[in-house]
């Protein structure tokens, strides 16, 4: 089984790496932690070394617990949901773990969801953790 947990540092996400930890341990599993970024012209080089850094900082603390983990930092000018969902399909995930956190009404109207565009694009479930 190959899980991919969506990590971007937040909160939310935080709260989806512990419960792909639970999941990659009880079924065994491959985890692949992906952060998806829009472009290099909207983040700093400062930004994306300490997505690097985080992204390996998460796969050492999987790593010594016995989960096979892999890493992925995404920047390929893709909005994140459907770099998500592709990401999913070029890596075979059984399962997308993804952090959520309440919006209003007015934010979900103007921003949109991630988590609500990876639930309806993916071709494999989507387990969505708050």
């Amino acid at each position: 089984m190959k899980i991919m947990v969506c990590y971007d540092g937040s909160k939310p996400s935080i709260e989806a790496l512990k419960e792909a930890k639970r999941q990659g341990d009880a079924y065994k599993a491959q985890i692949l932690v992906v952060w998806s970024m829009v472009t290099e012209d909207r983040f700093h080089e400062k930004e994306i070394t300490a997505a690097r850094n985080s992204l390996n900082q998460v796969k050492d603390a999987f790593e010594k617990e016995g989960l096979t983990c892999s890493i992925n930092l995404s920047i390929r000018g893709m909005e994140p949901a459907e770099d998500i969902v592709l990401l999913a399909e070029e890596n075979d995930a059984d399962q997308i773990i993804i952090g959520i956190r309440k919006r209003s009404q007015v934010g979900k109207l103007l921003m949109g969801s991630v988590a609500q565009q990876v639930i309806l694009h993916a071709k494999c479930p989507v387990l969505c953790v708050k």
